[in-house]
Protein backbone atom coordinates (compact mmCIF):
# COMPACT_ATOMS: atom_id res chain seq x y z
CA UNK A 1 0.00 0.00 0.00
CA UNK A 2 1.15 3.52 -0.98
CA UNK A 3 1.35 6.26 2.02
CA UNK A 4 -0.72 9.15 1.42
CA UNK A 5 1.03 12.46 1.37
CA UNK A 6 0.06 13.49 5.21
CA UNK A 7 2.30 16.86 5.02
CA UNK A 8 0.21 18.09 1.52
CA UNK A 9 -3.14 16.78 3.28
CA UNK A 10 -2.50 18.40 6.82
CA UNK A 11 -1.00 21.83 4.29
CA UNK A 12 -4.61 21.80 2.76
CA UNK A 13 -6.54 21.44 5.75
CA UNK A 14 -4.31 24.21 7.89
CA UNK A 15 -5.34 26.48 4.63
CA UNK A 16 -9.21 25.67 4.55
CA UNK A 17 -11.17 28.45 6.14
CA UNK A 18 -11.32 27.71 10.26
CA UNK A 19 -13.35 24.77 11.78
CA UNK A 20 -16.42 24.10 12.85
CA UNK A 21 -18.26 23.91 9.71
CA UNK A 22 -21.90 23.32 9.42
CA UNK A 23 -24.34 21.93 6.14
CA UNK A 24 -27.65 23.72 5.85
CA UNK A 25 -29.86 23.01 3.52
CA UNK A 26 -32.70 25.66 1.87
CA UNK A 27 -35.67 24.31 0.13
CA UNK A 28 -38.43 21.87 0.07
CA UNK A 29 -36.97 19.12 -2.12
CA UNK A 30 -35.17 17.16 -0.21
CA UNK A 31 -32.73 16.10 -0.56
CA UNK A 32 -31.74 18.53 -3.68
CA UNK A 33 -32.01 22.32 -3.27
CA UNK A 34 -29.44 24.13 -1.72
CA UNK A 35 -26.65 23.44 0.49
CA UNK A 36 -24.98 25.41 2.10
CA UNK A 37 -21.48 24.75 3.91
CA UNK A 38 -21.39 27.75 6.68
CA UNK A 39 -18.70 28.13 8.75
CA UNK A 40 -18.28 29.22 12.47
CA UNK A 41 -20.09 32.61 11.94
CA UNK A 42 -22.41 32.00 9.16
CA UNK A 43 -20.12 33.11 6.55
CA UNK A 44 -21.06 30.91 3.53
CA UNK A 45 -17.84 28.70 2.32
CA UNK A 46 -19.31 26.97 -0.86
CA UNK A 47 -23.07 26.07 -1.68
CA UNK A 48 -24.05 23.00 -3.55
CA UNK A 49 -27.02 23.72 -6.21
CA UNK A 50 -29.05 20.96 -7.16
CA UNK A 51 -27.18 18.77 -4.86
CA UNK A 52 -27.46 16.15 -2.55
CA UNK A 53 -27.17 17.29 1.42
CA UNK A 54 -25.22 13.89 2.17
CA UNK A 55 -22.40 15.68 -0.54
CA UNK A 56 -22.15 18.91 1.94
CA UNK A 57 -22.36 17.28 4.99
CA UNK A 58 -19.40 15.15 3.91
CA UNK A 59 -17.32 18.17 3.44
CA UNK A 60 -18.57 20.14 6.48
CA UNK A 61 -17.64 16.95 8.36
CA UNK A 62 -14.30 16.60 6.85
CA UNK A 63 -12.83 20.09 8.09
CA UNK A 64 -12.91 18.17 11.70
CA UNK A 65 -12.44 14.60 10.45
CA UNK A 66 -9.53 14.88 8.64
CA UNK A 67 -7.19 16.71 11.33
CA UNK A 68 -8.86 13.98 13.74
CA UNK A 69 -7.18 11.08 11.51
CA UNK A 70 -3.84 12.37 10.88
CA UNK A 71 -3.66 12.78 14.98
CA UNK A 72 -4.83 8.78 14.83
CA UNK A 73 -2.29 8.02 11.99
CA UNK A 74 0.40 9.67 13.95
CA UNK A 75 -0.33 7.92 17.19
CA UNK A 76 -0.67 4.38 15.27
CA UNK A 77 2.96 5.46 13.32
CA UNK A 78 4.85 6.04 16.60
CA UNK A 79 3.26 3.20 18.30
CA UNK A 80 4.25 0.69 15.81
CA UNK A 81 7.82 2.81 15.40
CA UNK A 82 7.86 2.15 19.36
CA UNK A 83 6.91 -1.67 18.22
CA UNK A 84 9.88 -2.13 15.71
CA UNK A 85 12.37 -0.38 18.32
CA UNK A 86 11.94 -3.11 21.29
CA UNK A 87 11.91 -5.54 18.69
CA UNK A 88 15.58 -4.87 17.31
Amino acid sequence: MKRPDLEAIRKRYEAATPEPWEAVQYGEDAPHGVVQCLDAFDNDIFDLVDGEAADCEFAAHARQDVPELLAYIAELEALLCASRTKEA
